[in-house]
């Protein structure tokens, strides 16, 4: 393996897809989500279910030590090949028992599959750069941008046997953001919501993961953007009486402005064409973007997120009842 590749989640899968494992594994970083999926996966091709109790063993760096986790590799898995053992917070450990481990990892037993995990930690420190010469070392980052995530969504759904619209993706990536965690449960609810169909699609998103009750912040996006004063005030308050949080508002319409800010900025700043801005923008949405966009000044949107911010503010440290400042805030973006 090259020095220089960093093997993530989607490695690991197609590895153990093929049926391949190796005797030490590290994994590192701080995507714990995948993680979990990782682990799973482990277990369920090396573990049958009625042998998970005398094969397969968790142990947590800052409640155990090296001599429980030697005495587990020690004892040979119980009518199967392997046994798997998973140290998670490894990096918890006191450095003379991390040592030890250490020790065993470099010449691990064939019969068992050791897991250390740990968050982010330095990589240069000796305990860690010798780890990742002689185990298979994984790295589990948090997805940085939407392409990251929206590689997760469609991933996600392929394993549940379906497929999902790539303005679906767009409009759940939008609406969630780069949380997998956040992601992964809106998923959950678009599987039940389309359990008899094969693909999900955009009006799948827009019903299941931005309705309350027949509004959806995306209604509200647009009429704000469209300075529909009264539309945007019954759907405001049909929101927050179904339980939307205003900060969440807040932050949705912070997140829908900027697009439009950027939208308006490459085109009457940078003279780029509406052909070349749409290849940056959501897919689901493109054209109303463009349109909503066209209807705005740059000095319009940036008074936009003066407001919001003041809004958020606001909502944060006065005692004032929030539906009044909220309303404010509507008013004073639609006039």
């Amino acid at each position: 393996m090259s020095p220089k590749k960093k093997l993530k989640y989607y490695d690991l899968k197609r590895e153990l897809k093929k049926g391949k494992t190796h005797p030490v594994y590290f994994f590192t970083r701080e995507e714990s989500l995948l993680k979990d999926k990782a682990f799973k996966r482990l277990k369920e091709i090396l573990i049958p279910k009625k042998l998970e109790d005398f094969n397969f063993f968790v142990f947590y760096g800052t409640e155990t030590d090296a001599n429980t986790v030697l005495e587990q590799l020690d004892n040979p898995p119980v009518q199967i090949d392997k046994k798997l053992v998973i140290v998670k917070n490894f990096e918890s450990m006191h450095y003379q028992h991390k040592k030890k481990i250490l020790k065993y990892a470099k010449n691990p037993h064939d019969d068992n599959v050791l897991v250390l995990e740990t968050g982010k930690v330095d990589m240069r420190k000796s305990i860690y750069k010798t780890l990742a010469k002689i185990a298979r070392v994984y790295y589990f980052y948090h997805a940085y941008n939407e392409a990251r995530a929206a590689k997760f969504v469609r991933e996600e759904v392929r394993e549940s046997d379906k497929r999902i619209a790539p303005s679906a993706v767009s409009l759940l990536v939008e609406y969630v953001g780069l949380d997998l965690l956040g992601l992964n449960n809106e998923l959950q609810k678009l599987f039940l919501y389309t359990h008899t169909k094969n693909e999900i699609k955009l009006d799948d998103v827009e019903k299941c993961v931005g309705s309350v009750k027949g509004h959806t912040i995306f209604e509200l996006q647009e009429t704000l953007a469209d300075k529909n004063l009264q539309r945007s005030l019954k759907i405001l308050q049909n929101l927050v009486d179904n339980g939307l949080q205003e900060v969440w508002i807040v932050i949705m319409l912070t997140r829908f402005f900027k697009i439009l800010w950027k939208t308006t900025f490459l085109i009457k700043k940078y003279g780029k064409t509406r052909e070349a801005v749409a290849s940056n923008l959501p897919y689901y949405n493109r054209k109303k973007y463009l349109r909503m966009a066209a209807s705005y000044e740059l000095e319009e949107i940036q008074r936009i997120f003066e407001i919001l911010l003041d809004t958020d503010k606001k909502l944060k440290s006065l005692s004032i009842n929030k539906i009044i400042i909220m309303d404010l805030m509507v008013y004073k973006i639609c006039r």
